[in-house]
């Protein structure tokens, strides 16, 4: 009888969680344009990759290939690969569902291995999907994700074929370490942990399959080390007390992107019901230590509460970024809740068991229709920024300037105007170039004056019309036309975007060519 409730409930896992992941990729697919942050610039640099192989001479004056062992090349081969058969905004598309569907369906493959009479608990993962990582456009790391809990599942397996799951382990954690290097490090702290806690010699030969991503992240570190000034500092600690605000942050990144809205009492019921399981699995631990039972034993019957517990704890000590690697700290809440989900064991009765996948769908359900609303009208603010693109010049160069306004902590148009460079060709100072995790770098730096910010000094505007084409100003104020009427002649107007040329003309000057424009010491 027990059989068959476990089966009827696994069978009702199952359906809910196809369901689940169904509504999660309709914000993907309505919105007018993925209102993601770092999105635009991801399509950039696909887009620079694929002019640059085609020879294109206007492409190779600006950039140069840094074409190393790199931590972040997944989703941009992805894209590569996807490019020749659809647009870009569509190969973006598919590259969401991926990682949207990826992730619920690597957490339930990966309880069905360490956690088999809790599959349920795989329903609070499509809650987590469009965290702020995502909603920032992160998406190698959030890809990652699905990739460490597959390497982990493929760890922890047992079968008559070992030497095809080593195989398949070390193609995990290798793809892994091309996805995201902190994640594959956290990875490999965890097999670490489980040997430690369960040594084997099967085990050891498998996790032996880390070595190819040990190895390209050691060239990585010491390329970049030694790759000079410009890299100086790379991994550069930036180090902050934990304070009275950093849980609530923590949640801010896993579940509340969007900021307080309809969704947020049941993402907070959903919070409730996570830290109840914890600290249910916590007491349970302690209860069985004090009736005498070793840390070893019992970390040998749930070694994932140890794991989780010291990522929970490296989160709130760890280093808030290292110089170009942001958001270091916050990385750590994903991969925490994620790992917890291996170590809660829930109570047998079927009231508690109801109980908690009824409030895991509702999170799910509420957060996504959330979700479709924030795309809807994020996508079309994005669509708005894009929609000056007809009045400029192919090849010319841009510089974006934004008034910052009260909203959540992504920015769905810090990076639009990179769509202007991907319809017209040309170039802006802000594409993602830090040479220790991008495919590509500018050959002379660019100056800029400042990214996602204001109009500056009259200096400051000056330069920028001595060497900008087209000048893309987001929530414009009144001010803001005085100050560059003198310089510069507005061409397009929307509500909130107005694009302005140099009143120099269309120059279609480079860094490279240009000592002005090129970025200084000082600068």
């Amino acid at each position: 009888m027990e059989e068959g409730r476990q089966v009827r409930e696994h069978r009702a896992v199952q359906i809910l969680l196809a369901l689940l992941i169904v509504g999660a990729l309709v914000p993907i697919w309505v919105a007018p344009i993925p209102p993601l942050q770092d999105l635009p610039n991801h399509l950039l640099k696909v887009d620079i990759l694929r002019r640059w192989m085609r020879g294109e001479q206007a492409v190779r004056e600006v950039y140069a290939l840094n074409l190393k062992l790199l931590a972040n090349y997944t989703c941009y081969a992805v894209l590569l690969l996807l490019a020749p058969f659809f647009n870009l905004i569509t190969a973006a598309r598919i590259l969401l569902t991926l990682i949207v569907a990826g992730l619920p369906l690597s957490a339930y493959a990966f309880l069905r291995r360490v956690n088999a009479e809790n599959t349920l608990l795989a329903l609070a993962v499509p809650a987590l999907n469009y965290n702020l990582f995502l909603m920032m456009g992160s998406l190698n790391f959030c890809l990652a994700l699905a990739v460490y809990l597959l390497a982990l599942t493929l760890f922890v397996s047992e079968g008559i074929r070992a030497g095809r799951l080593h195989l398949a382990f070390g193609a995990a954690a290798t793809a892994l370490y091309f996805t995201h290097g902190f994640v594959f490090l956290i990875l490999c702290g965890a097999v670490i942990a489980l040997l430690a806690q369960d040594f084997r010699p099967a085990r050891a030969w498998r996790a032996a399959g880390l070595l190819p991503g040990l190895l390209c992240l050691a060239t990585t570190v010491v390329g970049t080390m030694n790759s000079g000034p410009e890299a100086a500092g790379t991994f550069r600690p930036a180090f902050a007390y934990p304070d009275r605000d950093v849980l609530r942050s923590s949640l801010v990144w896993l579940v509340n992107p969007h900021g307080w809205g309809p969704d947020t009492p049941f993402a907070l019921a959903w919070i409730a019901v996570l830290a109840v399981c914890t600290v249910g699995a916590a007491v349970g631990f302690l209860l069985d230590l004090k009736r005498g039972a070793g840390w070893r034993v019992l970390l040998g019957r749930n070694p994932w509460l140890g794991i989780a517990l010291a990522l929970g704890v490296a989160g709130l000590i760890a280093p808030m970024q290292l110089k170009d690697w942001y958001h270091l700290r916050a990385r750590f809440s994903p991969l925490t809740a994620l790992t917890l989900l291996a170590a809660i064991h829930l109570p047998g009765r079927r009231e508690v068991r109801a109980s908690v996948i009824v409030v895991f769908v509702v999170a799910a359900l509420a957060i996504e229709a959330r979700n479709v609303q924030e795309f809807r009208k994020r996508g079309a603010d994005v669509q708005e920024y894009v929609s000056g693109v007809s009045a400029i010049d192919a090849g010319a160069s841009f510089v974006p300037v934004e008034n910052l306004e009260e909203g959540p902590k992504y920015r769905d148009n810090l990076h639009s105007w990179a769509y202007y460079v991907i319809d017209k060709g040309g170039w802006s100072p802000y594409l993602h170039v830090q040479p220790s995790y991008n495919p590509l770098i500018y050959k002379v730096a660019p100056w800029q004056p400042g990214e996602g910010q204001p109009l500056g000094t009259e200096e400051s505007i000056r330069r920028m019309a001595a060497c900008y084409d087209y000048l893309l100003l987001w929530n414009a104020r009144p001010a803001d036309a005085v100050a560059l009427q003198p310089y510069f002649d507005l061409i397009r107007s929307t509500p909130r975007l107005r694009v302005w040329r140099s009143r120099a003309g269309v120059r279609r000057k480079i860094p490279a060519t240009e000592p002005e424009c090129a970025s200084r010491p000082d600068s």
